[in-house]
């Protein structure tokens, strides 16, 4: 538990104040991510095993995946998944 804290504590400092604020960003990642990989929403949806407008759902943060879309998202676009998360620079700067 203390690790979240610290890890939340972090994200705090870094400007990020809520959880929506953090669903945001991951979306933003996300799309930034997909249109480096040259991909479309439907390419990555099919790819990750879900249907496109879900996918645009999580792109546009009125919704949040489970772990395991997470990681097929991140395998979908080439990537990690905590390259998804805004915690990653918060981390990198304690």
């Amino acid at each position: 538990m203390r690790n979240f804290q610290n890890s939340f504590g972090a994200a705090q400092s870094a400007g990020y104040t809520t959880v929506m604020d953090i669903v945001r960003e991951f979306g933003q990642r996300m799309r930034v991510a997909r249109g480096v990989a040259g991909l479309t929403q439907s390419e990555v949806a099919a790819r990750a095993g879900i249907h496109r407008v879900t996918l645009a759902e999580f792109e546009a943060a009125r919704s949040s995946p489970t772990v395991k879309v997470l990681a097929r998202i991140a395998a979908a676009l080439g990537v990690q998944p905590r390259d998804l998360f805004p915690l990653q620079t918060a981390r990198a700067g304690r």
